[in-house]
Order: C-alpha cells, then sequence, then structure tokens
C-alpha cells in the first residue's frame, strides 16, 4: 500500500512559466539620527538598542502581512504583495511605519 502523502511528492505540479502583473509595494525605512545616537553610545549599548529596534520594527511588518526583504545597517527594506494579493497592501505598509 502506497501512503498517500507520497504520491504528491513523487510528481509535483509542472512549474507556470509567465509573467503576472500585480500590485506591490515596497517600504523603506531607516533611524532618525542613527549617526549621531551611534557615536555617543558604547558599542554593546548600540547593539541593544538595533536588536531591539529591529525586534520591533519586524513584528509590526509580519503583524500586517509583509516580508523583509533585508536589513542595512539601521534600515529596513519589506515588501507587500508579492505572495499574496493584497488591495490594500500601501495601507498596510504606513500602517506598519507608523
Amino acid at each position: 500500500m502506497m501512503w498517500p502523502f507520497r504520491k504528491k511528492f513523487e510528481y509535483p505540479p509542472r512549474p507556470k512559466f509567465g509573467s503576472e502583473q500585480r500590485e506591490l509595494t515596497v517600504s523603506v525605512t531607516n533611524m532618525a539620527d542613527y549617526v549621531s545616537i551611534a557615536e555617543k553610545i558604547s558599542l554593546e549599548a548600540l547593539s541593544h538598542f538595533m536588536t531591539k529596534y529591529f525586534e520591533l520594527n519586524s513584528e509590526e511588518i509580519y503583524k500586517r502581512e509583509g516580508c523583509i526583504d533585508r536589513f542595512e545597517g539601521d534600515k529596513i527594506v519589506a515588501f507587500w504583495g508579492l505572495f499574496r494579493t493584497e488591495k490594500h497592501s500601501a495601507q498596510l505598509a504606513c500602517e506598519s511605519a507608523i
């Protein structure tokens, strides 16, 4: 007897090639006065501060169904609407930044 899920792994669906038009919202945010803050505090304090900054902002992005593309220094690049079609992706991006 073949397990019911085994067939799915043996014969995966064929990929669809082509293009699709979607509305995509990209958000690029960074911290105000990062350089002046970084110059005034210790490396350990800066590391803790930035970790907390990224955690809090990531939580807000994920809560609003966003996807983080990358972190660059103090910058966060995130997007909405690529994996799911969101009619209000711009609103979700703005809400996560506020």
